[in-house]
């Protein structure tokens, strides 16, 4: 996983990619 991202928000991204893009930044 990229380092530059910070792992709360890849973990939640990681969700959403799957479903649809995030609302929440």
């Amino acid at each position: 996983m990229p380092a530059m991202f910070n792992p709360n928000k890849f973990q939640w991204r990681l969700f959403s990619v799957n479903e649809d893009i995030p609302e929440h930044v």
